[in-house]
């Protein structure tokens, strides 16, 4: 199984297992359901999982950094907690290896469909539409198997 976790408050976290995808938006799933979905995922020695390293940001309040830095820690500590090895990786990182970059003068909400979209693209199959909050997550779940296949 390959995880891929955006953090964000509005983020979530995407599960490739073979060709299956499984997709929790943290705005639809509590963390107490999270947490039972990761405790009922039979892990193994080769699953793995990339957490999208953040930092907070110039002119963001400090209940949305407390809130980030919480998002941030309880899954980390889920992964810790189920042993799936993880690493952290910055959003240009994982970006970069889909030829994507946020363009000048491009809006959030357009950078965020243009992710939606490649994400569409690399999983045409996945029956119900990608949310644009879990996007991310499923970019960094494809890059997490693209690197993790080559070791």
């Amino acid at each position: 199984m390959y995880f891929g976790i955006d953090p964000g408050t509005k983020g979530g976290i995407a599960i490739l297992v073979d060709d299956d995808l499984v997709t929790l938006p943290f705005s639809k799933w509590t963390w107490h359901e999270i947490t039972d979905e990761l405790h009922n995922i039979d892990a193994d020695d080769h699953d793995f999982a990339v957490v999208e390293k953040v930092s907070a940001m110039p002119k963001q309040g400090v209940a949305g950094v407390f809130t980030f830095g919480r998002a941030t820690g309880i899954v980390t500590g889920l992964l810790i907690a189920r042993a799936i090895p993880f690493e952290e990786i910055t959003p240009q990182k994982w970006q970069a290896a889909f030829g994507m970059k946020k363009k000048k003068g491009e809006t959030k909400t357009a950078w965020k469909k243009r992710l939606q979209a490649r994400a569409h693209e690399l999983f045409p199959s996945y029956i119900q539409d990608i949310p644009v909050e879990v996007a991310d997550a499923v970019l960094i779940a494809e890059y997490c198997r693209r690197t993790r296949n080559d070791r």
